[in-house]
């Protein structure tokens, strides 16, 4: 397992993000897709965080924080 993953992992960055629906994304809100770009971003995997950030604001245009 990367380093990078194997901390996140530990410190539970991944935690919220764990679901029914995780594998595909489905019903996760703009701000819960937004923190999770946060998280993968802070790991250094920017070009996930931006899908993420890009999903935030198909969902919800006038979320600020995407």
């Amino acid at each position: 397992m990367p380093a990078r993953l194997y901390c996140a992992t530990n410190m539970g960055l991944f935690d919220r993000f764990k679901s029914s629906t995780a594998p595909t994304q489905k019903g996760l809100t703009a701000k819960e897709l937004c923190d999770k770009g946060d998280a993968l971003a802070k790991l250094g995997c920017h070009e996930e965080a931006l899908q993420c950030f890009d999903k935030a604001l198909a969902i919800d245009p006038r979320y600020a924080k995407a």
